[in-house]
């Protein structure tokens, strides 16, 4: 299942653009626990994981007239019902996972439904709610992980949360907790 949804936000007050990531993700999220979907985590930015194995990836393109954001693009695309994933050994689908086949208009109708209420959440300006349910599902939060950085290096840390614009808030060995950019860090797992 692939769709983009555009969504005028010139009536928000956003100060983050990556409030529109979290607003997806929390939107599939309750989907997939709607449809009984087990182990599901938010691999850092917008990856959705079940067991470990990718069913979900977001892409996000922001509109910015006059220097304001006033809307967003987000493309998604959801394995449902594939059953083959060539060469990609971490993917899998809500079929492969439940066993199941699912109704794509009727997962397609929950995603939107989903979206709208966390936009009017949004709206409401439950930006701390919103962060926190986000965080709380992350990929490998508070687990030793090894990430990749921009040089080709790699390290290890615990990941404890993002900030506001979206970086990741990553604990190192040294105790020190030190934020990353998309473009800075990989998480290898």
């Amino acid at each position: 299942l692939t769709f983009s949804v555009f969504k005028d936000i010139s009536g928000f007050y956003l100060e983050h653009p990556f409030y529109i990531s979290m607003v997806a993700a929390l939107a599939l999220i309750k989907t997939l626990n709607f449809f009984g979907i087990p182990k599901i985590s938010v691999k850092w930015p917008n990856d959705i994981l079940s067991e470990n194995k990718k069913i979900c990836g977001v892409l996000i393109e922001n509109v910015i007239k006059n220097n304001k954001m006033t809307a967003s693009i987000i493309g998604m695309g959801l394995n449902v019902n594939q059953t083959e994933f060539e060469n990609l050994p971490k993917a899998s689908s809500l079929k492969i996972i439940t066993g199941r086949v699912f109704s794509i208009d009727e997962v397609a109708i929950t995603i939107i439904n989903n979206l709208k209420f966390y936009f009017e959440f949004l709206k409401a300006g439950n930006t701390a709610i919103i962060k926190n349910e986000y965080v709380n599902y992350l990929f490998r939060k508070n687990k030793p992980s090894t990430f990749l950085d921009a040089e080709g290096c790699m390290f290890s840390g615990f990941i404890k949360g993002v900030t506001n614009t979206g970086n990741l808030k990553v604990l190192l060995e040294n105790n020190i907790v030190k934020t990353f950019d998309l473009k800075e860090i990989q998480l290898l797992y």
